[in-house]
């Protein structure tokens, strides 16, 4: 992983974990690792973390694996992420309004077509 790459996963983890309202320590605890882990991802210090770390956080944060991955650029090879964090890696340049309005078009599609991912295979955060 690169700098921008851990800082990036850090925010993830941050934010979402803020969003939530729990503390670190209950965090590493509902994600099965040690809180001294937790800090030392959060600043930045571990070149790369283990997929059972990140699989561990992500399921403590009720975020998608694949969305973990899209945020770092570590994406597995067949995995997709949900619309925002692909937009986020993919035009990272766009405004917060434009990928707010791409959401609610590819929305909108999909409930006049009746179509879009199966159950479990996205989520919104």
């Amino acid at each position: 992983m690169t700098d921008e790459e851990r800082q990036a996963l850090a925010d993830l983890i941050r934010s979402k974990r803020e969003a939530l309202g729990i503390s670190s320590r209950e965090l590493a605890r509902r994600a099965g690792v040690d809180q001294a882990l937790l800090t030392l991802i959060d600043q930045k210090k571990i070149a790369e973390p283990k997929v059972a770390t990140i699989r561990g956080l992500a399921a403590a944060l009720d975020i998608p694996l694949a969305d973990i991955y899209a945020a770092t650029n570590w994406l597995p090879e067949g995995a997709l992420p949900s619309l925002r964090p692909y937009m986020r890696a993919k035009y990272d340049e766009l405004p917060e309004e434009a990928v707010e309005a791409v959401e609610r078009y590819i929305a909108r599609l999909s409930r006049k077509h009746q179509a879009g991912p199966r159950a479990g295979e996205d989520e919104s955060n």
